[in-house]
């Protein structure tokens, strides 16, 4: 998309930079508190470690086109820009758990090595 839309390297940056400040901002003044849910393994949340700041950008190797490409881990939508987890389960399963079902599968594809890998740990 960014070399058929001619985006530049630096214009990506830039808007992620812009993203990154906001998302520090939003951390600060805690709009991300009721949000997020700490495993009881796990440390603390109060911050994100994938805010980064402008000279670390620019300074990211490229991921998929090592040679011409733009896209970096920096510049490029991380995996908390949406669920970091989804649990999938029937309602049988999660009524005799007590958890609520908070949303509905309508349309998907579930490759049979992934079903397997999932069902291993039940």
């Amino acid at each position: 998309m960014v070399k058929r839309w001619r985006i530049s390297r630096e214009d990506q940056d830039q808007l992620a930079y812009e993203s990154h400040m906001k998302a520090s901002a939003a951390w600060r003044d805690g709009f991300y508190s009721d949000l997020l849910l700490t495993l009881p393994a796990s440390k603390s949340t109060t911050t994100s470690a994938r805010i980064r700041l402008r000279e670390k950008l620019a300074k990211l190797r490229p991921t998929f086109d090592s040679q011409s490409g733009t896209l970096t881990a920096g510049n490029s939508t991380p995996l908390t820009d949406g669920a970091s987890a989804v649990l999938l389960a029937s309602e049988e399963w999660a009524a005799k758990r007590s958890l609520p079902v908070l949303a509905y599968l309508s349309f998907g594809k579930a490759w049979a090595w992934t079903m397997r890998a999932a069902m291993k740990d039940c």
